[in-house]
């Protein structure tokens, strides 16, 4: 018999309970009402859409004149990457995404949903397999990190901070008895017939601290390449120290191709 989320859990370690979405025997349906309720949830609880304008947005804004490319690892059913592929276009910026998944499912109800949009790639990889040979000038992952042990997170970490001109941004959840809590409350309103209440609190559970995070950081090759900022509500972004790697980047190869801004 599967264990109940404890009432009263300890916070001071990661948990490492396996979340029920992230069976691959886990029931189908109730699989695919969770990623249909992880649209609200990212809209609700994640900020996801503000990192995504100040750290991609902003800075292909620096750039306008030529392509990105971004790469998403865990990307889920594709929601967030549907929004970003479509404020782009409004600014007039040329991005294409890959959005992957290692679970069948996820990809399979992905591509029903969002297959026809334009500039978006949803293909099934697990994330080691999507960063090897990427040209990818921003790689991303929303809620990802908590999915995977420690280890698993310094080498994905240390695979990005070795990308020449990439820029890494990863966000995810602070864990605290608020955070665990505040989302206690509001998914027991909100969703039902899910695993979006059940594994919403064993996420918080294996979410990280702010001192945590610069461990794994300091563990993939480097302190100084990251840092990692508090986002309201109980969200933290680790990202690339250097922000305008992209920018930079982009004038090597355009020099390099006789190319040049108008």
């Amino acid at each position: 018999m599967r264990r109940r989320i404890p009432v009263l859990p300890s916070f001071r370690e990661r948990a490492r309970e396996a979340e029920w979405m992230d069976d691959p025997t886990s029931d189908r349906v109730r699989l695919e009402r969770t990623l249909r309720q992880f649209v609200a949830v990212n809209r609700l609880f994640t900020r996801v859409r503000r990192v995504l304008r100040r750290e991609v947005i902003a800075a292909m804004q620096r750039d306008p004149a030529r392509p990105y490319r971004l790469l998403d690892l865990g990307a889920g059913g594709c929601d967030t990457q549907v929004w970003l592929l479509r404020r782009a276009r409004r600014l007039g910026l040329d991005l294409c995404v890959t959005a992957c998944d290692h679970d069948a499912r996820v990809v399979e109800y992905a591509r029903r949903r969002h297959g026809g949009q334009a500039g978006l790639s949803i293909v099934r990889s697990d994330a080691m397999q999507a960063l090897r040979g990427t040209g990818a000038d921003f790689v991303f992952g929303n809620h990802l990190l908590h999915h995977l042990d420690d280890a698993a997170c310094v080498e994905i970490l240390r695979a990005v901070a070795r990308m020449p001109g990439a820029r890494g941004v990863f966000c995810d959840i602070e864990r605290s008895a608020a955070a665990y809590a505040g989302y206690a409350v509001a998914a027991a309103l909100l969703f039902r017939n899910s695993f979006a209440f059940r594994d919403g609190l064993l996420s918080v559970r294996r979410g990280f601290r702010r001192a945590e995070l610069l461990v794994l950081a300091d563990r993939a090759g480097g302190r100084e390449r990251w840092s990692v900022q508090r986002l309201f509500p109980h969200r933290l972004v680790l990202k690339t120290a250097v922000r305008d790697t992209v920018v930079r980047t982009g004038a090597r190869r355009r020099r390099a191709t006789g190319g040049g801004t108008q």
